[in-house]
């Protein structure tokens, strides 16, 4: 995505820098967008990033999604408890 896109998808950006090499973004430069929070990084600064650290190195969520636990009632039916 381009930063004039991003710009345009959401209006209330405020990000005018990369936060990893703080240099400015300009209208025409390539940007990856992480899912989840949405920060914006140039792709040369996230993916090296990304491949030693696996969170976001502003806000640290995950862009890799965390599978849901699974419920107690399904690891220990109600049949099997001692009472």
């Amino acid at each position: 995505m381009r930063y004039s896109e991003a710009k345009l998808r959401k209006s209330d950006w405020t990000a005018t820098c990369c936060s990893i090499c703080l240099a400015d973004y300009k209208a025409n430069d390539m940007l990856r967008l992480l899912p989840y929070c949405e920060h914006l990084f140039h792709p040369k600064c996230i993916d090296p990033w990304l491949r030693l650290h696996p969170t976001c190195p502003v806000c640290r969520t995950s862009p890799i999604p965390i599978p849901l636990s699974t419920p107690l009632a399904e690891v220990v039916p109600l049949a099997s408890r001692r009472g």
